[in-house]
């Protein structure tokens, strides 16, 4: 590089031309002359371009999407669960810190909640009966969800 600097333009763009041969020879970077591509190129690119747009909408055939959709079903849906579940989950946060931005809804909402545990404690908690009742509840609803067992 050292030994360039002290070279004149004309031998730098030769030295270019000597280590790319293949490449159309520019001015040097220093010289503040625009680079240019040649004129070729651009009916290169957009055939390139051309080309690669009918191997996508190839590709993303109605035909082979239902094929790629019935081999890998159960993974596209598990995706598609936990996309849309990240998805409801920030809506359901940002509605509730919309609820809780209004001044007198947060504090009713605290004294529903504690007097709502009030009420499942005295109703479910205080008596063995109510416990034993409590627990056969929670028991038919694991067996309607999650099944036999």
């Amino acid at each position: 590089m050292t030994s360039e600097s002290n070279l004149p333009e004309s031998a730098v763009s030769q030295s270019v031309r000597l280590e790319a041969p293949h490449q159309e020879a520019s001015p040097a970077p220093d010289s503040g002359a625009p680079l240019t591509l040649p004129s070729s190129s651009s009916s290169t690119t957009a055939s390139e371009v051309q080309e690669l747009l009918q191997q996508v909408v190839e590709w993303l055939s109605i035909d082979k999407l239902v094929t790629l959709f019935q081999q890998y079903r159960q993974p596209v849906i598990a995706v598609g669960l936990a996309i849309a579940t990240v998805i409801l989950l920030k809506v359901a946060l940002a509605i509730l810190g919309a609820i809780n931005e209004v001044p007198l809804l947060e504090p009713t909402f605290e004294i529903v909640g504690l007097g709502y545990s009030a009420w499942f404690i005295y109703r479910y908690l205080l008596k063995a009966e109510s416990r034993s009742e409590l627990l056969a509840r929670f028991n038919a609803l694991k067996k309607q969800v999650l099944g036999e067992r």
